[in-house]
């Protein structure tokens, strides 16, 4: 017994020369060394040769996650597609994509395909979008992005990007539009946000871009959009922006244009069921491929209870306004015009000579336009 007593006094003092950090350090380090080999050696793939009796083993590489949203921010109606075509598998294939669309770590959603499209009517935020991509071997990759989602306003009741023929076909709130006769007449290029309706040139008044009729059925309401001059204005013509009815019936009830004079001043007027307004615009205000916020607003009964019965605001700011009263009911069976004049013939200069962008129609007179900012 005392000599066992002895041996492991003897082991106990071959010892003290390391001191406690030593040994904390040695098997920390150990530790370690453990993990990178473990996480190394975690998956493997497995080759069968052709003889089928024998493989080999071959450490895989993990897949890279990658994706894109569009648009980057939306309403809480709108919808939001992600695409992770450009995630990669080095050595492999992807086959699943898990999404995690609020950031808690749990995956709604897996999908094989590569591309996924949703809302997000919860409530109005900053959204984290996870995207774990998962190759044939089991090893994954995870990336994030953020997708901003804002309340809608109720009182809009039309909203559309114009941004491409599919984005008029499906406006983001209300009634969707439509071309008449030949869309060859238009096309969609840069705007204030993404693309717009480009309406440039000569223009067979047949063909239009088009909305129904019942956006334009209140007695108070505004219409918003970005405008950006890209063609030329016609000397002694107009530059129509948007119109509801055709000129010189009884139908002509709303439209706003810009009628150009000879020396430089012109006139951006705007009607209302037989009122006319309007307030002098120079080639100084509007300078061409320059993004300009217009919102044209009325309110039979006065705008926010005061005598103005119709306004124009650019960039914000009240530029023109008018008490004088409607000079007759306003008729409901008409299309909406963007960017063209609605008559059959005889005016086939009067196109926007620019670029419309991000159509919102509201139902009640705005006149706060601080959220032009915002798409």
């Amino acid at each position: 017994m005392k000599r066992c007593l002895c041996l492991a006094t003897l082991i106990l003092a071959g010892c003290s020369a390391l001191s406690a950090a030593d040994i904390i350090r040695s098997r920390t380090r150990s530790m370690v060394e453990r993990n990178i080999a473990a996480i190394t050696n975690s998956i493997v793939k497995q080759n069968t040769n052709t003889n089928g009796n024998s493989t080999t083993n071959q450490t895989n590489m993990w897949p890279t996650a990658a994706f894109t949203v569009s648009p980057t921010n939306g309403a809480t109606n709108a919808v939001f597609a992600f695409n992770a075509s450009s995630s990669f598998d080095p050595d492999g294939t992807i086959v699943s994509n898990y999404w995690d669309f609020n950031g808690d770590g749990l995956f709604e959603v897996k999908v094989a395909s590569n591309t996924y499209a949703t809302n997000f009517t919860n409530a109005a935020g900053t959204y984290a979008v996870v995207l774990k991509v998962i190759d044939s071997a089991g090893a994954y990759g995870i990336t994030t992005n953020q997708v901003m989602v804002y309340a809608v306003n109720p009182g809009l009741i039309l909203w559309n990007k114009l941004e491409s023929a599919a984005s008029l076909s499906n406006s983001v709130v209300g009634a969707n539009g439509w071309f008449t006769g030949s869309s060859s007449n238009y096309s969609f290029t840069g705007g204030k946000y993404n693309n717009g309706l480009q309406a440039v040139g000569f223009f067979d008044c047949s063909n239009k871009v088009v909305f129904p009729g019942s956006v334009m059925s209140n007695r108070k309401q505004c219409i918003e959009f970005w405008y950006k001059k890209t063609g030329t204005w016609q000397a002694g013509a107009g530059a129509n922006l948007i119109c509801y009815g055709i000129p010189g019936s009884p139908s002509y009830n709303i439209d706003a244009h810009i009628l150009t004079g000879y020396s430089g001043v012109h006139l951006l007027e705007f009607s209302y069921a037989g009122t006319v307004m309007g307030t002098s615009v120079h080639d100084t205000d509007i300078v061409s491929n320059q993004n300009y916020h217009m919102a044209f607003v009325w309110d039979e009964d006065g705008i926010g209870g005061g005598s103005d019965k119709m306004r124009v605001y650019i960039d914000g700011v009240l530029v023109g306004s008018t008490n004088t009263a409607n000079a007759r009911t306003i008729v409901t069976n008409q299309q909406f015009v963007v960017g063209d004049i609605h008559a059959v013939s005889g005016w086939p200069e009067w196109c926007a000579q620019g670029v419309i962008d991000n159509l919102k129609i509201f139902n009640y007179a705005k006149t706060d336009f601080s959220d032009r900012f915002t798409e």
